[in-house]
This record gives C-alpha cells, structure tokens and sequence, in this order.
C-alpha cells in the first residue's frame, strides 16, 4: 500500500528517468535523439527553458514536479496506485495525454482535467475491477498501446527508446500494486 503517493510517484520516476546513481548527478543527459534536450532529474529544457538544467538540484526538481506537475493536475485525487501511474505517463508523455487515457477508460468526459466527475467515475471503476491496483495494471496496458501505435506510426524515431518505455511499465506495474 503506498502511503504517501507524491513521494512514491516521485521516487519511481527518478529511478527511471534518471537511473540507479539519481542520488549522486540526477542522471544528466544531453542526447541528440531526446526532444527534450538536455534533461537532469526527469526535467527537460524544453519543458522548463528558464532552468538551468545542468546545475539542477533534487530539491528545485522535486518543487517543480510537485508545483508544476502534482498539484495543478489532481493526481491527489485519485487513488495511490492509480495516481502513480497516470503521473508517471505524463512526465514521461505529457500530463493531458495520461489524463485523456484515464478518462476514456473509466467512461468520463476526455478533457485532460481530473476533477469531481472523474474522480467518482475513478471510484466506480476500482469498485468494478476489485481494486485500485488492478485498474493501475489496466491502465498500464493502455499506455504500453499508446507507446506501441507511437513506435508503429515512427519506428526509426522512436524504436531506440521502445525497449526502456516497456521496462518502465512493467516496473511501474509491479510498483503500483
């Protein structure tokens, strides 16, 4: 049981974007394949072009996380094991896309925003496959078809990361339940 679920979501994307040593150099990268860039704890400059990316340290990366990327997008209001994934899948592909695929799934309206309907439908659907675990498993499942059709629509580009975003789900998987 995950208790509490910003540091548990946290601490699995670390360990993913950032490696094992995360601890020691926050897993700094500057590849040439990667759209983001120069990335350093999960943090891409794409996405955050005012940070300095190289001298980032766990504690400004864990503030924008939290303020840019917990807080606004209602990951509180879900389940642990639940909200650990869906945030998972928007660091790694976008908040609003992780959120459309949660929605679809439990039959709510796919806005990309997590409020008091899909929170209820979120409910309703742990209720139905008999735990919040099994409904992160299922939601799993939808993010390794959406990464799938990605590498299918462009195999070249994104073929060298397929092997990783699996791995990721599959721990991701064994973390969430």
């Amino acid at each position: 049981m995950i208790q509490n679920p910003f540091e548990a979501a946290l601490a699995f994307t670390l360990e993913q974007e950032c490696g094992p040593r995360w601890q020691e150099d926050g897993g700094y990268t500057n590849d040439r394949h990667d759209a983001g860039g120069e990335t350093k704890y999960g943090i891409s400059k794409r996405a955050h072009p005012t940070v300095n990316i190289k001298d980032l340290t766990i504690g400004r990366a864990s503030k924008i996380y939290y303020d840019q990327y917990w807080m606004p997008h209602n990951y509180n209001l879900l389940p642990a094991e639940v909200a650990v994934c869906v945030w998972d899948f928007g660091v790694n592909s976008g908040p609003a896309r992780a959120k459309k695929i949660l929605q679809k799934m439990v039959g709510a309206t796919d806005d990309g925003k997590i409020g008091p309907r899909t929170k209820e439908l979120v409910q309703k659907a742990v209720r139905a496959r008999r735990g919040a675990d099994m409904l992160a498993r299922d939601y799993n499942k939808e993010r390794l078809r959406f990464l799938v059709n990605l590498y299918k629509n462009n195999p070249k580009k994104h073929g060298r990361y397929m092997r990783g975003w699996i791995n990721r789900i599959i721990d991701l998987t064994a973390y969430a339940a």
